[in-house]
């Protein structure tokens, strides 16, 4: 045996991929193509919600390879880019297995009140996933309640997308046990 072979786990993700069956087929998702799926400006949001995946597909598959099948996942983070990143690794959106908390179900986009935390379920374990507080700056939080408001400031469009691209970016600097804190709930 080649003691220099990857875990399972390992084999999971790999830099910006995520390995997971889809009606007993083996697919490798690459987070470009999580890119193409989105069509829209939210990078931040898919980025947080892409690495969050690679994380529960890390620690759904310690046995076998984590299967679509029965995910079901609930998020506290309600953007598009957040919601689209799911859909393109784990299908619940269109399976109708996606489910917003009910804190964040009326909210259209990022404020301060929002969270970076998802429940992942394979119907015999849930992982809870959450974005380490210190990532994301209390500026950036600031900034979010302002747009769209009367105290929006008219650099604050262009600093948004800055925040937005440098986020998105810092998080594939660091590795995954490092931007998240992980809970493990047995069913």
């Amino acid at each position: 045996m080649d003691d220099n072979r990857p875990t399972l786990q390992q084999a999971v993700v790999e830099g910006r991929t995520i390995r997971i069956i889809d009606q007993g087929k083996k697919l490798l998702l690459d987070y470009s193509g999580a890119k193409e799926f989105h069509q829209g400006d939210s990078w931040w949001g898919l980025a947080v919600g892409f690495r969050a995946m690679q994380l529960a597909a890390e620690m759904l598959s310690k046995e076998q390879l984590w299967d679509r099948k029965n995910l079901l996942v609930t998020s506290a983070h309600p953007g598009p880019g957040v919601r689209d990143a799911i859909e393109f690794v784990t299908a619940c959106v269109e399976r109708k297995n996606f489910y917003l908390t009910n804190e964040c179900a009326s909210q259209k986009g990022c404020s301060s009140q929002m969270k970076y935390e998802w429940q992942v379920s394979d119907g015999r374990v849930t992982i809870e996933v959450t974005l380490r507080k210190d990532f994301v700056p209390t500026e950036f939080y600031e900034l979010c309640d302002r747009l769209g408001t009367t105290n929006e400031a008219t650099e604050d469009q262009s600093l948004f997308k800055l925040y937005k691209a440098e986020l998105s970016e810092a998080l594939w600097a660091e590795p995954l046990a490092t931007l998240f804190n992980t809970r493990l709930k047995k069913l």
